[in-house]
Formats: C-alpha cells, structure tokens, sequence
C-alpha cells in the first residue's frame, strides 16, 4: 500500500500523541514555529505532545524525541502535500508521574483516542492504566520496563524491554570476556533501574556468574564512593549498573578516580555517545546493550541518520529512532485500522509486522516491542559495534588459553620480576602472578589453612628478553577426584613460539609429559609443622616470617623451582604420569 493511501486513510483519525518525553522550552518553541516547518493548509490530524519543558532531562531525551517524531511527522506530511497533514499541540508534563498522570486525565477529557507516551517507565506504570480505564490507546515510543505493560490489551511500547534487551547482552559479553564474579548497582528509586537491575541479575545466575555484591542509590544522587568504595573492596571483574542517564557519567567518573582500573569493565544498559562524552576518558570500555544503532543495517536506518544530521545538526540516538520509528507504525496502524476507534487502531498495532529501522517490528502478547537488540562499547569515546575485540589488553584473553582464564588479568597480581638465581624453571624472563577472588580471600584470612576449591593462580612469564609473553603457567583448585593425588591440584603450563602464536598446552595435566613434575616442585614448599602452605608459594598472612621466609619473590629458599620447566619434568617425576 503506497504512503499516499497510508495518509489518506490515517486522516480518518483524531489522534492526539503525547510524547512524556523532554525538552527545554525554547527548543519546543522552536520546533513548533521554526520557518523551517513547511506550512501545512488543511490539518487532518491532530497529535499532541505532552513534554516536561524543563527538568535534567530536557535536553538528554526530550530533545531527541521530539524531533524524531517531528521528522518522521514532516515526511509523512510531505508525501502528498495535496493531503492535509498532520499538526503538533503541546502541555507541559513537569517531568514527574502526577504531571503526566494530569496530562493524560487531560487529553482523555479532549476525546482522543491515542496517546502516545509516556516516556519514562515509572510514568507508564501509572498511566497506562489510566488509558485502559478509559478505553484509549497508549503507545509510549522510549519506556522499556519489563512486566508493566498488562493493564489492557491497548497498551504498547517500541522501546525493547529490559527482559528482551539484558540478557542478550550478558549472554555475549559474558562469552566474550568470561567473566566469573561481578558486581551491581542500581538506582533504587527508579522503575526501569530496578527492573532492568533483576533481569540483569536473572541472566547473570542462568550464565552461572558470581555476583559478589549488590549497591544501591536513589536518584538524583551526586556521589557515589561509598558504594564504588565497597564494590572495588569486592575485587569483581565486571560492574554492571542501572539507572538512568543522569548518574551514568558520575559513577564512570568516580569509579576511576577511586582507583578501580579500566581493565575491569562496567557494562550499563542504555548508555549512549552524550553520557560517554560527559564521563570522558573514564568511560573508554563502557559496554552497553541497546535497542538500536547508528550502524545498523536495517530498512531505511542510514536515510534516517543522513535526514536526521540535516534536519539537526547532531546524531541521533536511540530515543531519536526510537519515536521516529513509532510515528511511523502508528501510521501504518492508522491506514490498516480504517477507523478512529481506538480498539481497531490497537487491534491493528497487535498484529503488525512490519520493517522499520529497528529491524524487523512486530508485537507480543503484552504490546511489548520484538526485534533485535545491539551490544556497543565505547572506543575512542564513541559507542561502536562490540565484539570483544575492542577490550584493553588487560581484559583481553590470549589465544589457545582456555576460557576460564579470561579476564585473569584483572585479578589481584602480585610482580615478580625476573627469577632469583636459583628460580629458573620458566626462564630468565619478568614473571607476574594473578590470583583470583577465592585465593584472595584465603590469603587474607589469618587462619586459613588450604585454599578452598574455586581457587586459581596464574603466573604469566616473559621470555629470556621480557619482549613477550612467553608462557603461562596455571594451578586450579578442584574437587575432582582425579587429582586427589596433588592435594586437588591441577597443573598446566601453557607456551608459545611468538607474539602471534597461540598458546598451546605444553606440560602438565591432559599433555604427554604430566603434571607430576609440577606437584612435585610444588610439594617441596609444603612443611607439615607450618600449616597454610597448601603446595602455592605465595605465603598466607601470618607465616611469612614463621618459617624463614620462603615467598614467591624468592621461591627457592629450599633448592626448588617455583614452578616446573617441561623439560624438568623427569627430574621430579614419581611414576605417576596419569595426574
């Protein structure tokens, strides 16, 4: 069906749009008298934008909104100019939920069977029903909450809910980067942060990842270091936060001045290019999960980015698209409807499918969006697709290491330097160990007598010149009953030829040579009379100056090795090559 037909059939409509949306006041201003709107003679439609025109968040959302409906509205207008088109009335919605709960109450009065927003979940939480009650449409183009959207069957969203757009995220990030023990943080306070939080947490538990510790905060907060203070105490390899636009810059910016490095990644659903540019540098490596992107290949999405750019001046983003979208399938509702009553225009919206620059749209059972969400991260201070190879090398896991080594490099490490002379099994070459957070623990446990099951200790070596990473050697504590033997131990060392060779596994558990060798070097540091040694050189708190000294900084205080080369390894072998 042509767009010709799409508007003469949409003009049957009396749809008022409300866009709880915000801008500031001269923008809106703007927008309504710019000699730049092209006069429209006859209006058919009548669509009303309920806006808070003023507030934090006039200029973050508001604006974008606004003119992504206005320039889908303008190229509907402009198909046919012979049709009358479609007009903008506006109110104020005071940025809160009474204001747009009054703005609804409002326009119902006026007898519109539509209305679009509003654009905040907690604001659609409490307007929603109010529409249903009232036997109207709601359509809000930017709220994403998951779970409420079940007050009528006239009630739809095209932002992608946080239950369709976290886990996805997880899911990718998590195999990309691996990572095992996160943190979280949210904004208590706010509908969509705390919902979005649980289905963040929900996809984190199905991956099996360890959250080490949960923060929270209320909106409009201007400090976050206690919370930033306790989660960087944690040792997590990740951070995951939900809230809104406003504190997203803050907590990057804090989070790094209070010394949690980059190699540990926040990862915050929602974020874009503004809330990156205002963190600066400390947002470089932000992931986050979005519902749509300026590099998306999807129908009509680069003619929207070039029409947009002209009309603005600026990017879009997503909430930009997002609305621009939404006008666009309201019109299509419109023309397939054929009527202005408000259950056919739903009706219609239930069953549509259809291509938009979002992908490719349709409905669930709830009037909740469908399509496909994107994964970015912030690269030279601009989101780009993320993919993982994007991360800094501290994040980043060398290839042929196995995968639960990923993100070793953010754990706590301990610099060795080059061997002591008798410390050589590996080489000659600048050693660094990383011991994970179970291994962390137990060292700061004073009583502590083994590391618990969970354990690992990665020791990274450079070769004889330090010009790279030459071999990485790994002990794993388990439970497995295969290594019994080695206390629970498991052995591997893993090498390479050359920067840009993988690594290989080159001795120990599942390779021909072993790990006997290995248990045997390490079972040299063990002393009946002083407990806590657990075959691991690095000494537990108490007995570093109980026992003469024996550390990892001078491994061979007792004639052994710190760990075993593989070519040593017959020198220690018990006949027992099956562990």
């Amino acid at each position: 069906m042509s767009t010709n037909r799409c508007i003469k059939v949409a003009l049957l409509l009396m749809v008022t749009l409300m866009v709880v949306s915000l801008t500031a006041c001269d923008q809106l201003v703007s927008i309504l008298t710019s000699s730049d709107v092209p006069e429209v003679p006859e209006i058919g439609v009548t669509i009303g934008v309920v806006a808070p025109l003023s507030g934090q968040y006039a200029a973050l959302y508001g604006e974008p909104i606004l003119n992504g409906f206005e320039l889908a509205r303008n190229e509907i207008n402009n198909a046919d100019p012979s049709v009358p088109g479609i007009a903008f009335i506006t109110a104020d919605d005071e940025a809160s939920v009474d204001g747009a709960k009054a703005a609804f109450k409002k326009l119902i009065a006026d007898g519109v069977p539509v209305i679009l927003g509003p654009g905040f979940s907690s604001q659609a939480k409490e307007t929603f029903p109010i529409a249903t009650e009232n036997g109207i449409v709601a359509f809000s183009s930017t709220s994403s909450a998951s779970g409420i959207n079940m007050a009528g069957d006239a009630n739809f969203r095209a932002g992608l809910i946080t239950a369709r757009l976290n886990p996805p995220g997880v899911m990718a990030t998590h195999a990309a980067l691996g990572y095992e023990n996160v943190a979280t943080m949210y904004d208590a306070s706010d509908t969509y942060s705390t919902i979005g939080h649980g289905d963040l947490v929900g996809a984190l538990m199905d991956a099996g990842v360890n959250i080490l510790g949960t923060e929270t905060f209320e909106g409009g907060a201007t400090s976050f270091s206690d919370q930033l203070t306790r989660i960087k105490e944690l040792g997590p390899e990740a951070i995951f936060v939900s809230c809104l636009s406003a504190e997203m810059d803050d907590i990057l910016i804090e989070a790094r001045a209070l010394g949690i490095p980059t190699s540990v990644p926040f990862i915050i659903p929602e974020l874009w290019n503004a809330e990156a540019a205002a963190a600066g540098a400390a947002a470089e490596g932000t992931i986050s999960f979005n519902g749509w992107s300026i590099f998306a290949t999807t129908p009509g999405n680069q003619a929207f980015i070039e029409s947009y750019r002209a009309a603005y001046g600026v990017e879009p983003d997503p909430w930009a698209a997002q609305s621009y979208a939404t006008m666009h399938i309201l019109n299509e509702a419109g023309t397939r409807a054929g009527s202005a009553d408000p259950m056919a225009i739903a009706e219609a919206l239930r069953s549509i499918s259809i291509d938009t620059i979002l992908g490719s749209f349709s409905f669930d059972e709830n009037g909740d969006a469908i399509y496909e969400p994107f994964v970015h991260i912030v690269k030279d201070g601009k989101l780009v697709p993320f993919d993982g190879s994007q991360m800094p090398e501290a994040m980043a896991l060398p290839a042929g290491l196995p995968m639960d080594l990923a993100m070793y490099r953010t754990w706590t490490g301990v610099e060795i330097g080059a061997p002591s002379a008798h410390g050589v099994a590996h080489g000659q070459g600048d050693r660094t160990t990383y011991i994970n957070q179970p291994g962390v623990n137990t060292l700061m446990d004073m009583s502590a007598e083994t590391f618990p099951y969970g354990t690992t200790l990665v020791k990274d070596i450079m070769d004889d010149t330090n010009s790279f990473l030459w071999r990485v050697a790994v002990m794993w504590k388990t439970d497995d009953m295969m290594f019994d033997g080695h206390a629970g131990w498991r052995y591997v060392q893993y090498q390479r030829a050359s920067a840009s060779d993988d690594f290989v596994a080159a001795a120990g558990d599942g390779t021909d040579k072993g790990s006997n060798g290995c248990h045997g070097c390490h079972s040299a540091v063990n002393d009946p009379d002083v407990p806590g040694r657990d075959y691991v050189f690095v000494e537990l708190p108490g007995y570093e100056t109980a026992d003469g000294g024996m550390s990892d900084h001078d491994d061979d205080a007792n004639g052994h090795h710190d760990d075993m080369d593989e070519n040593d390894i017959s020198d220690h072998d018990d006949g027992d090559d099956s562990n």
